[in-house]
């Protein structure tokens, strides 16, 4: 564990703007951005100009709400969320800044508007609306919370489910340009094959792309957190015009048998040359290794992937011995599996000559979603490898 800075409280930029339209929708969310689905014409009653407002960061000074000269449609027969503009463009942000704007909406229905659920589609935004019920007329404003993560230009999207009878579900939708703060090469390190009791090593470069940015800690968690260390060393060639740091892992040889996961931490503070304040940043790294020994499997682990719900399924892995000698498969039982039904059946292979058998990992889904957890523990004659355990990972989906 390194530490080479001090952390200072950071300012949190405010950023204000009131927009508003009738209804449209963009689907998906993710880092690499998102899938637009075709707009909805809207009503005879509704038609209405609509326009695109950039949000500016206002620094030291009152955000203020840009006014409209358009008509709010009006609808009769039920109640009316209106958004002049939905639309939020951050442009350029750095990857350790907090953005925030306000989205105005009115019901111009003459029915009663709830707005059951605002929904964000990913977890870098998150929302704020303190009343659900709206009469004729009435409206007020959604508190969006924009923590980017990645880089890159990124859409995010913000699912607002209401009673309105025609678009019952309308889209926010929030723009942004990042800059990442630091790189990593690569993003996910995977150690491979590790031979039991040998331990394995990896490494992992970062960049800073920012001059004023200095890594602080590197931290490991998940299931590597007791079987892993790393030292971060600064490695930047003479005359490059950007900083690196090589951080080294490695694993040790008590790493036991099977498929392990975990994440590389580096926490670092970027000092804004303007201000002289000092940000922290935060940056992940995945990690995983696969610990084999004289017992192979053709998979450390059951994957599951996604299952469908109230669905049967199986799943098969193969065990050999590597030398290809007969060995024995005393046991394997399901352990703290979800769902509860599942069972595992040990089928040896008839033209191994013993030295190769199929555990078949067999269950059926309940009606919710849920996840898929739990392992397989077997116990074989093998020195050394007499008790293994296989992860067991996936998830249940309604389709």
């Amino acid at each position: 564990m390194t530490r080479v800075a001090q952390k200072t409280p950071f300012r949190t930029f405010l950023i204000l703007a009131t927009l508003t339209t009738t209804g449209w929708s963009l689907t998906g969310c993710n880092d690499e951005g998102s899938v637009q689905t075709p707009t909805p014409t809207p009503s005879s009653t509704e038609q209405a100009t609509t326009g695109k407002t950039d949000v500016k960061e206002v620094a030291g000074s009152t955000p203020t709400t840009p006014t409209t000269t358009q008509q709010a449609p009006k609808r009769t027969g039920g109640a009316m969320l209106y958004m002049e503009n939905p639309r939020v463009d951050f442009g350029p942000v750095a990857d350790y800044e907090t953005r925030t704007a306000k989205i105005r909406f009115v019901n111009t229905g003459d029915q009663v508007l709830d707005v059951s659920r605002v929904q964000p589609t990913c977890g870098c935004t998150t929302t704020a609306l303190t009343q659900k019920l709206f009469a004729p007329g009435e409206g007020t404003e959604i508190e969006l919370t924009f923590k980017p993560k990645g880089s890159g230009k990124q859409t995010k999207l913000v699912k607002v489910h209401t009673n309105d009878p025609i678009n019952p579900v309308q889209t926010i939708e929030i723009k942004a340009d990042v800059t990442a703060t630091v790189s990593a090469n690569p993003k996910s390190l995977s150690f491979g094959l590790i031979p039991l009791n040998a331990g394995g090593s990896g490494k992992v470069t970062i960049m800073a792309q920012n001059d004023n940015y200095e890594p602080t800690q590197v931290v490991i968690s998940g299931q590597l957190k007791q079987y892993a260390e790393s030292v971060i060393t600064q490695t930047t060639p003479p005359g490059a015009k950007k900083r690196s740091w090589t951080i080294n892992v490695t694993t040790k040889p008590n790493i036991p048998w099977g498929w392990h996961t975990g994440s590389l931490l580096i926490k670092g503070d970027t000092k804004i040359p303007s201000t002289g304040e000092t940000r922290p940043h935060s940056l992940t790294v995945g990690m995983n290794a696969n610990v084999q020994g004289d017992l192979r499997a053709s998979d450390s682990m059951f994957r599951l992937m996604i299952l469908n719900t109230d669905q049967q399924f199986t799943k098969k892995v193969r065990l050999s011995r590597a030398d290809g000698t007969p060995f024995t498969i005393q046991s394997a039982t399901v352990k703290n599996g979800r769902p509860a039904n599942m069972a595992v059946a040990i089928v040896p292979d008839s033209k191994s000559n013993g030295s190769a058998y199929e555990l078949i990992l067999s269950g059926t889904t309940g009606s919710t979603n849920s996840s898929v957890l739990g392992q397989v523990d077997v116990v074989t004659d093998i020195p050394g490898e007499e008790e293994i355990s296989l992860r067991i990972a996936g998830s249940i989906r309604k389709r």
